[in-house]
């Protein structure tokens, strides 16, 4: 089972492909807001006061998929993190707690000629990790503290730090609403850190 995700935008009356599914394709209609996610030649899944520009989770299983409205974490700290593409087991709010995680991922998750990407302060902390046995880069741990994350300064510091290291994963208009409804961001904040959140 591979879940994939739609920015939803306007199909235009077309059937578009979600993600790299092989079978699965949607349409999206701004006018009536309508979402209908199709499985093969099938009946869709029909969702009902979707926006232009909604996350929605997709999980392609081989059937009729299970289509869900994408639920941001309500905690500040973890929405940032999520943001940065790091999973639930990779995120902590200590330093304490980062540099223990840290401590157990290098010990489980040994591999061979592997480099890490970190970049830090007191408040926040981020590291990657090159897997050249696995051909990825893996989000090993990311510490963002609630002080950080309630600190628009704090947020534009951690952006664009993580924008030296990676890269955003999601469009940058959904970044931008993001930051401007979790996190308060005028149109000002939002100019200050154009470059680093994608395009």
């Amino acid at each position: 089972m591979a879940t994939q995700r739609i920015f939803v935008g306007n199909t235009n009356g077309e059937r578009v492909n979600v993600g790299n599914a092989m079978s699965t394709t949607y349409t999206y209609n701004p006018e009536t807001k309508v979402l209908k996610v199709f499985w093969k030649r099938g009946e869709p899944v029909v969702m009902q006061n979707v926006a232009e520009g909604e996350l929605i989770w997709v999980n392609c299983n081989g059937s009729i998929p299970d289509v869900k409205r994408a639920k941001l974490p309500r905690r500040k700290a973890d929405c940032l993190a999520w943001l940065l593409d790091f999973p639930k087991e990779t995120r902590v709010h200590s330093k304490e707690e980062y540099e223990n995680l840290l401590d157990r991922q290098r010990e489980e998750c040994y591999w061979w000629n592997y480099q890490e990407y970190a970049c830090n302060d007191e408040r926040w902390g981020i590291t990657l990790c090159n897997r050249p046995d696995c051909g990825g880069v893996c989000h090993i741990a990311c510490f963002i503290s609630d002080a950080a994350a309630e600190n628009k300064e704090t947020v534009k510091q951690i952006l664009k730090a993580w924008d030296e290291i990676r890269w955003m994963y999601f469009p940058k208009d959904f970044v931008q609403g993001v930051l401007r409804d979790r996190f308060g961001f005028s149109e000002f904040d939002l100019q200050e850190v154009d470059s680093y959140i994608g395009n």
